[in-house]
């Protein structure tokens, strides 16, 4: 949920997100396996869900928070997000 307004806060909003990886993929290329990569489905499921469920009223405040999910379920691999 996002907006300041009662009437932005009613209605549900499409929200476009992109963030930008940076890990080494070396090894999941070389092995070829899922397991060593990074899952987007599940990724994008959890930030999904996180902003449903979220209480933003900024737009900079919800992708400033889903950078840092998005940031900590990736550093398992090794990897980290931009911002």
């Amino acid at each position: 949920m996002v907006g300041v307004y009662a009437s932005e806060r009613h209605v549900e909003q499409t929200l476009w997100l992109s963030i930008a990886f940076e890990y080494d993929a070396s090894e999941a290329v070389a092995v070829d396996q899922f397991e060593r990569a990074i899952d987007y489905d599940s990724l994008s499921g959890a930030l999904t869900k996180f902003i449903q469920q979220g209480k933003f009223q900024l737009i900079e405040t919800t992708a400033s928070a889903s950078w840092v999910l998005a940031g900590t379920l990736s550093h398992g691999l090794g990897g980290g997000c931009r911002q």
